[in-house]
């Protein structure tokens, strides 16, 4: 019989056993395979969480998840394998998540007589308490890796009251800006965030860790380079992440008011300029102002554009004579000798048909802004000689009345 180190002491194999809970192993094999799983790699995968205890470890010193996987060993509903090891950045199956966030939530596993696999109680479990829907997964098994999207899906729902109603039907790119948004989900190394990447041990630990600290109240560090791509694919803007403020009206954003030429806003992004490593940043990675000086210190307000003539005619049309600048915003131009998503207007003959998106770019110093949001007189917003009456759009929501 093997021995294994705990803190101050050996225990066999038999009692380490006994300890193992859920998130220990991949049981896909073994399930696909219709076989039953050898009880010293699964015993205890549908008990109760133990009683806190110290397990020395050998494989997560310095591992970044280090903290986190200590605190999950200690909480109780998961251990490491009979080895010693834990495995962080080993896949762990949706069956294993549900089952490791029904034991850290306290939820009760709700056993059905039409239960087929170990994991058929949790899985009721997490959906009865609305952090799963049944609909969510339309592809693969239980016993399929996780996704980073299908644990913070989950995750965010668990740590949010409003959105286990089966009433809320928030899109996965809002459950994604949520999740990130509040410190739940962090970037991979360069801020995107893998949503179709499968999850480790380590990230799903972890995970869980945080959303038990949101439920005590405490605030979570939030990653912005994350929270500005996923907020992005949720409302094509960024503007809550970087500033706090929120936008007016959706995007895209009608601008052409029956004009000869249909102009759309499609996105707005808020780079601040000063990070070289700020989300969108590489998309604009040499700017001026219209007075020749740099935005070193500056955010840019980047915004898309897609216009259409409507009317075949004699003459031009140059974007720059209808759109232009709040009245507190520099005009600038981005150049780059690197290929990027950014193309720019030009001047288009009316006698023939284009549909064609370019990019504006205004700018305002980084502590100017930040003064008038800490007075509420901030906004963004852009000139429009399309307008028939008032030739601004608002593109922020009052921060005052």
């Amino acid at each position: 019989m093997k021995t294994i180190p705990f803190k101050n002491k050996f225990i066999t194999v038999g009692v380490a056993a006994a300890l193992m809970m859920t998130g220990c192993t991949n049981h896909s094999s073994l399930l696909a395979a219709g076989k039953e799983e050898p009880q010293e790699e699964r015993t205890g995968a549908v008990k109760e969480a133990k009683a806190p205890v110290q397990v020395y470890l050998s494989d997560i010193k310095g591992h970044w998840g280090e903290q986190s996987i200590q605190q999950a060993i200690e909480a109780g509903y998961v251990d490491g394998y009979e080895d010693g090891t834990f495995r962080p950045d080993r896949d762990i199956t949706r069956a294993e998540y549900v089952t490791m966030v029904t034991k850290a939530m306290g939820l009760d596993p709700l056993n059905k007589d039409s239960d087929n696999q170990w994991y058929d109680p949790y899985i009721s479990a997490v959906v009865n308490a609305g952090y799963h829907r049944y609909s969510d997964f339309n592809n693969g098994t239980w016993d399929t890796p996780i996704s980073r999207l299908e644990m913070a899906r989950i995750a965010v729902r668990a740590a949010n009251e409003e959105l286990q109603s089966a009433e809320n039907q928030s899109s996965d790119e809002e459950l994604m800006f949520l999740a990130t948004k509040t410190g739940l989900i962090t970037g991979m190394a360069d801020g995107q965030l893998g949503k179709e990447e499968t999850a480790t041990r380590a990230q799903s630990v972890t995970i869980i860790q945080r959303i038990l600290d949101l439920k005590e109240g405490k605030e979570l560090e939030v990653d912005k380079r994350a929270a500005s791509y996923a907020e992005v694919e949720w409302r094509n803007t960024n503007m809550e992440s970087i500033l706090g403020v929120l936008p007016e009206g959706e995007f895209p954003m009608n601008l052409s008011y029956g004009a000869e030429v249909d102009v759309t806003l499609k996105q707005v992004l808020v780079v601040d300029m000063e990070d070289p490593d700020a989300a969108f940043r590489s998309w604009f990675p040499r700017v001026e102002k219209n007075n020749g000086d740099l935005p070193d210190h500056d955010y840019l307000i980047a915004m898309e554009f897609q216009a259409t003539n409507n009317t075949l005619r004699e003459g031009y049309w140059d974007f720059s004579q209808y759109f232009g600048p709040g009245y507190h915003f520099i005009l600038a131009y981005s150049y780059s000798d690197h290929p990027t998503p950014v193309t720019y207007f030009q001047t288009y003959l009316m006698s023939k048909q284009f549909n064609e998106t370019g990019w504006m770019f205004m700018t305002m110093p980084k502590t100017e802004v930040e003064d008038r949001i800490s007075t509420g007189d901030f906004w963004i917003d852009i000139s429009n000689r399309y307008e028939p009456q008032k030739g601004f759009n608002y593109l922020t929501k009052p921060m005052r009345e």
